[in-house]
């Protein structure tokens, strides 16, 4: 909670950028706090810290990352059939 508390003090002061989109966090707005390596890359919040983000910043990011971890690797010039799709 004191990270919370510290960072809102920040945001309160508009001494905050968003590290995703360069925007100032205005007061008021939602966010989160993100992980500069995501845990699901090995991060932790010991060892990489966090940061401030707006929330749809941070949960769009989260998205595109689980996107990608869930893809299954695809082979050049190979057209899945449709039912794979299915």
């Amino acid at each position: 909670m004191a990270r919370r508390a510290h960072y809102q003090r920040l945001i309160d002061s508009g001494q905050v950028i968003c590290p995703r989109c360069g925007l100032p966090i205005e007061r008021g707005q939602p966010w989160d706090l993100g992980h500069v390596v995501p845990h699901a890359l090995g991060g932790t919040f010991e060892r990489d810290g966090d940061q401030p983000e707006h929330a749809y910043c941070n949960r769009a990011a989260g998205g595109r990352l689980a996107h990608t971890l869930a893809a299954p690797p695809r082979r050049p010039g190979v057209v899945p059939s449709r039912r794979s799709w299915l």
